[in-house]
């Protein structure tokens, strides 16, 4: 029965682990979305105020 408790809280930790490896793996692909998502919304705001600058310079 002791070994039983034993191999419960060795396979507990292991889910515990298993679950923290996933976690920061999701936190990863979550700044990577993130940060994708920044790069788009600055790469369209530079289009419309190269845009601008192009209107400014002709007049």
């Amino acid at each position: 029965m002791a070994r039983e408790d034993e191999n419960a809280g060795v396979a507990c930790d292991k889910t515990k682990s298993d679950f923290e490896k996933g976690r920061e793996i999701g936190r990863i692909e979550g700044m990577i979305a993130y940060q994708k998502h920044l790069i788009e919304n600055m790469q369209k705001e530079n289009e419309g105020l190269t845009r601008k600058l192009e209107i400014l310079k002709c007049k």
